[in-house]
Formats: C-alpha cells, sequence, structure tokens
C-alpha cells in the first residue's frame, strides 16, 4: 500500500511539473484552448449543414453525431492534455532525446508521456460538454456516463498512439508514417459507422480499434446501455495492458543502456 502511495505521488508530481511548463505562457494556454474549441465547433457545423438538409444517414441523426464527435474530442483532449508527451515518443526516439528519460525511478515511458500536456485538450473536453448538453439533448445527470465514455476513448487513443509511435524502435522511417496513421485512424473514429460491409466493422473493432471510438459510444446511448459500457470500459482496460507492455520494452531499453553503459567504463 506504501508504495501504491508512492507511485501515485510520484505522478502527481510529474503531472503538477507539467501543468506549470504548460501554463508559464497563460495567455497563449487560453488561446490555444480557445481556438481549439472554435475550430471544433466549425467543423462540427459541417455536419449541422448536412443534416440540416437531410434528416438522418444510415439512421444517425445530429444527437448521434454529438455523441460520437464528442466522445472524440473529450477522450482525446483529456488524454493528451495530461500525457502530451506521448505524441513525441517517436521523435525523441528519432533524434536522440530519450537519455534524459532513462534512469527514471519509475521508468523512462511515464516520465516521457507526461512530458507534455496540449492545452488545446481543455477547447477539446469544452467542446465535448456543449454538443453532450445541448445538440445531444442529454442532461447534468447523464455527464457521468458520458464522462466515462469519453475516457475509456480517450485510453484507446493513448494505446494507439503510443503502439505507432514506438515503431520507430523496428524501423527509423516509421515515425512520419506513424504519425499520418495517426491522424487517419482519428478520421475514422470521428465518421458515422453506416454503410460499411460487415467484415470491415469487424476489423474496426478488432485490427483497426476506431469502432470502439465512432460505434460503441452511440449505441451505448441510444440504448445498449451497461453492456455495452461494460464492453467499452474491458476494450480500454486491454488496450491500457498494450501500454504496460510498451513501458515494460522501454524498461528493457534502459536495462540494455545501463549494462552497455557499465560496460564500456569497466
Amino acid at each position: 500500500m506504501r508504495q501504491v502511495a508512492r507511485y501515485l505521488d510520484y505522478l502527481w508530481v510529474l503531472q503538477r511539473t507539467n501543468l506549470r511548463a504548460a501554463t508559464r505562457q497563460r495567455v497563449m494556454f487560453v488561446t490555444f484552448a480557445v481556438l481549439m474549441f472554435v475550430q471544433n465547433l466549425i467543423m462540427f457545423g459541417i455536419w449541422l449543414v448536412f443534416f440540416g438538409n437531410f434528416s438522418s444517414i444510415g439512421g444517425w441523426q445530429v444527437s448521434d453525431m454529438a455523441v460520437l464527435f464528442g466522445a472524440g474530442a473529450f477522450g482525446y483532449g483529456f488524454i493528451f492534455f495530461l500525457f502530451g508527451g506521448t505524441l513525441n515518443v517517436a521523435r525523441a526516439v528519432s533524434e536522440g532525446a530519450l537519455d534524459p528519460y532513462l534512469g527514471r525511478p519509475k521508468g523512462p515511458l511515464l516520465a516521457l508521456m507526461m512530458s507534455d500536456s496540449r492545452p488545446t485538450g481543455l477547447g477539446d473536453m469544452a467542446t465535448a460538454l456543449v454538443l453532450w448538453l445541448t445538440l445531444g439533448g442529454y442532461t447534468v445527470g447523464e455527464l457521468p456516463i458520458l464522462l466515462l465514455i469519453g475516457v475509456c476513448v480517450g485510453v484507446i487513443f493513448l494505446a494507439v498512439a503510443l503502439l505507432l509511435q514506438s515503431s520507430v524502435f523496428f524501423a527509423g522511417s516509421m515515425r512520419r508514417l506513424a504519425e499520418q496513421l495517426m491522424e487517419t485512424f482519428i478520421i475514422l473514429s470521428l465518421n458515422p459507422q453506416v454503410g460499411f460491409a460487415p467484415v470491415f466493422k469487424l476489423a474496426m473493432l478488432t485490427i483497426i480499434p476506431a469502432g470502439f471510438v465512432a460505434l460503441l459510444p452511440v449505441e451505448i446511448m441510444r440504448g445498449l446501455g451497461w453492456p455495452g459500457l461494460l464492453g467499452l470500459v474491458g476494450a480500454a482496460a486491454g488496450y491500457l495492458l498494450d501500454v504496460c507492455g510498451v513501458g515494460w520494452c522501454f524498461l528493457v531499453v534502459e536495462g540494455r543502456k545501463g549494462t552497455l553503459s557499465s560496460s564500456i567504463h569497466n
């Protein structure tokens, strides 16, 4: 129990240091958040124009799109506001900037993931709340379920980003491709899951986990209820184990680097 308390204290110190660095220029911090909020509303405005001319698309209405877009925006904004350094893993590895994180008391990966905070995440989270409470038609009492959905979506975003970013360990040229694949994943996750063949839908729930982001949240709020929510939580837990696996790989890298350094000095 004492070790858990120490670990949580370590996480708090990392996050506090990260937020202090991010809010050092408060005007820029707030500006980025506000601009992202406005940008998201403009992007969703395209769907408002669409649904202004068509009542639905494959049975999906504007309220469903509010759930989908809100879950994606909240999940992405929340997780990378806390773990923004995850999107810098490939750059750190390819440019040899990983050394400062090696030898950290709790492993290098966690420190690297929490080395940056994306202020735009606040704008993303604000967008989600506005969409859910207005166009989605949900009440404040339903927010806990929507927030839980958003957090689960964020964990899936985190796992996918980390797996793609870590691919540079196997091929240094994967950095740009990893960034493009992440953008593709986001695009797939923010579009209605209608009109797709069953095989493609199966792939979206296995090989490409965009279905957990783009399909389950909407189906949960449309009536799938607790079974769907438990499925989404289970999927998020599974992908969280993937993150732990990548963390173990970082520990192996750290151990090999320490062994090599000791042999050189000897």
